[in-house]
């Protein structure tokens, strides 16, 4: 196996992206106003004025980001979803163009829709994360979307000093410490997650990718199938199992 792993975007997510044009654009953007355990399940989806499907999904990113490459500028309809064909959580008519990104979200305050699972909810009934914790963890989000890794790492380690069971804290720094190369300690925070709290697919997905990162080959491919029992439909997971089982060159 070669250094190309390297040479890919760690925790990629989108799927059914269409091929490039000489006008296509990327798009990025940002979910908020759920929990950081209820994002980690969601996805973004954009349809088109001429299509009954969704032309382009993209699962968020452990702190609510997502993206899309190769997208066409227009007129599309956005929508968050728990999932392919499920209802949405939010739906709003936006312009997508050269100038509008990134792309930012608003969940409602109290969707009508069903909570995302019934497991999230019951884990973060069981498991109040205090105040402190939570203001640090708010703070790592905002530094994050300013693509500052040393502020977000510090305030992340610190929501973890206050509250060592804070699950998400360990998932983005888990996220952190990998954007920083830091390989080995991304791989023993999200080990932690996966002990604190119920399976993710993105949780099994991005561990993959880091154990990659490491060379540890077949650890990667039986978390990357772990991803994909939870969500076959996670691109991240079927690319990684690609580059893995891809002959060398």
């Amino acid at each position: 196996m070669s250094t190309k792993f390297l040479l890919v975007a760690i925790f990629a997510a989108s799927a059914w992206a269409q091929s490039p044009t000489q006008d296509s654009i990327a798009v990025d953007g940002e979910v908020s106003g759920a929990s950081p355990a209820a994002l980690s399940h969601l996805y973004v989806e954009l349809y088109g004025s001429q299509s009954p499907g969704a032309i382009s999904r993209a699962q968020l990113d452990l702190d609510g980001r997502f993206h899309f490459d190769n997208v066409p500028p227009g007129n599309y309809n956005v929508r968050v979803v728990t999932g392919p064909g499920e209802e949405p959580l939010l739906d709003e008519s936006r312009q997508l163009g050269q100038f509008n990104s990134p792309l930012t979200l608003d969940l409602p305050a109290r969707p009508t829709t069903k909570p995302v699972t019934s497991t999230v909810s019951l884990w973060e009934l069981q498991h109040p994360v205090p105040k402190k914790a939570l203001h640090a963890f708010d703070q790592a989000r905002r530094y994050s979307r300013e693509h500052d890794t040393s502020k977000a790492t510090a305030k992340l380690e610190e929501a973890i000093r206050i509250d060592a069971d804070f699950r998400e804290a360990h998932i983005n720094l888990g996220v952190q410490y990998a954007r920083a190369r830091r390989f080995a300690e991304a791989l023993a925070q999200l080990e932690t997650a996966l002990k604190l709290g119920p399976p993710v697919a993105a949780l099994y997905s991005n561990l993959a990718w880091i154990q990659a990162a490491l060379h540890q080959y077949p650890e990667a491919a039986a978390s990357a199938r772990q991803a994909l029992g939870l969500d076959p439909e996670i691109a991240a997971a079927k690319e990684l199992l690609d580059l893995i089982h891809a002959p060398e060159k």
